[in-house]
């Protein structure tokens, strides 16, 4: 389960086996989301209205890195 970035309040991961619409993990200290990585959809869990806006900015920026790796992980997926 590959660390993809950390944001200092927060990491961002893509597990592999999963299923599903293409997502990244965002794991804070005291919260957890699943967010897809073409729309920026909340799919699971909580996130602060805080770090919503910078994971959303990253996710947004770097879509084709993060896509490239879902895939790598999860050929199925």
């Amino acid at each position: 389960m590959p660390t993809i970035f950390d944001l200092g309040a927060f990491i961002l991961r893509i597990y592999a086996g999963e299923h599903g619409i293409p997502h990244v993990h965002v794991l804070g200290a005291d919260f957890a989301a699943v967010i897809a990585i073409k729309s920026g959809e909340l799919l699971a869990g909580e996130l602060p209205v805080k770090h919503r806006k910078r994971a959303l900015a990253w996710i947004s920026s770097h879509q084709a890195q993060l896509l490239a790796t879902w895939h790598q992980f999860n050929p199925k997926g």
